[in-house]
C-alpha cells in the first residue's frame, strides 16, 4: 500500500516548489524542464507545473483555468500564472487554444512577441492557433470577440477569421483565413491599419491559411 501511495504522489511532487496550475494530457511522452536541467518526465495525466518548460513528443493538452492548449509534437512552453499576470511563454511549435472571453491580465511571449494576450470583452470563447519559431509568431483568431496583441510595431487587434505575422526582423503582416489554400496570396487579403504607431509600409508575403474549423478543435474544448 506504501508503495503505491508513494507512486501517485510522486508526480506533483517531482517539480519541487514549483505548484500545480492545471493538467497536462500526453499522447506520447512529455518532458519537463527547469532551469535547463530535465526534472520529469510521463507519458499519462499528470498535474501542469507553475512556470516550468514543457516539451511535448507527440501531441500533449493542456488544461488551467484561464487557457487550454494542444500542443503539436516538438511544441515547447510553459504557463504561468501568479496574483498579478498569467503568462503563456511559446518557445517553439504550433498550438491551438482556447481563450475564455472574459479576461484581463494575460501575457503572451515568444521570441517575437511579448506583451497582452486579451479578448476584447464578450461572451464568445476564442478559438485560434498559434505558430512559434525563432524568427516568427504567427497568430490565427477563428472564432469569438477580437484578441489583442502587442507586437513590436504596437497594439494589434486581431479579428475573427484573421491571422497576424510577427516577424522579429521585419514589418508586420495580417491575412484573411480563408476556406481554401491559397496559391501564392490569392484568397489573401492585408489589413493596411492593424498596429497603432506602426512606421513603414505592410509587406504582403506568400503564407499558406491554417483551416481551424469547430472539429478541428473539439478535442481541446474547455
Amino acid at each position: 500500500m506504501f508503495i503505491v501511495i508513494l507512486i501517485l504522489v510522486l508526480p506533483a511532487t517531482a517539480y519541487g516548489d514549483n505548484i500545480s496550475i492545471g493538467r497536462i494530457y500526453p499522447t506520447d511522452k512529455v518532458s519537463i524542464y527547469k532551469h535547463g536541467e530535465k526534472v520529469g518526465e510521463f507519458s499519462s495525466e499528470a498535474p501542469l507545473p507553475n512556470g516550468l518548460l514543457v516539451s511535448c513528443r507527440g501531441k500533449c493538452t493542456v488544461k488551467t483555468d484561464w487557457i487550454t492548449l494542444e500542443a503539436d509534437d516538438g511544441g515547447q512552453f510553459s504557463i504561468t500564472t501568479d496574483e498579478f499576470r498569467r503568462e503563456l511563454y511559446i518557445k517553439e511549435g504550433s498550438f491551438k487554444y482556447v481563450l475564455p472571453a472574459l479576461q484581463s491580465s494575460n501575457v503572451l511571449r515568444t521570441p517575437c512577441v511579448q506583451g497582452p494576450f486579451l479578448p476584447v470583452p464578450g461572451k464568445e470563447n476564442l478559438k485560434g492557433r498559434i505558430s512559434v519559431s525563432l524568427l516568427s509568431t504567427e497568430i490565427s483568431l477563428l472564432t469569438g470577440t477580437p484578441l489583442i496583441i502587442s507586437g513590436p510595431e504596437g497594439e494589434v487587434q486581431i479579428e475573427p477569421r484573421k491571422k497576424a505575422l510577427f516577424s522579429c526582423s521585419g514589418p508586420l503582416v495580417t491575412l484573411t483565413i480563408t476556406d481554401a489554400i491559397p496559391a501564392g496570396v490569392a484568397g489573401s487579403s492585408i489589413n493596411p491599419a492593424v498596429a497603432a504607431g506602426a512606421a513603414g509600409a505592410m509587406i504582403a508575403i506568400p503564407v499558406i491559411a491554417d483551416i481551424l474549423d469547430n472539429d478541428d478543435m473539439s478535442p481541446i474544448q474547455p
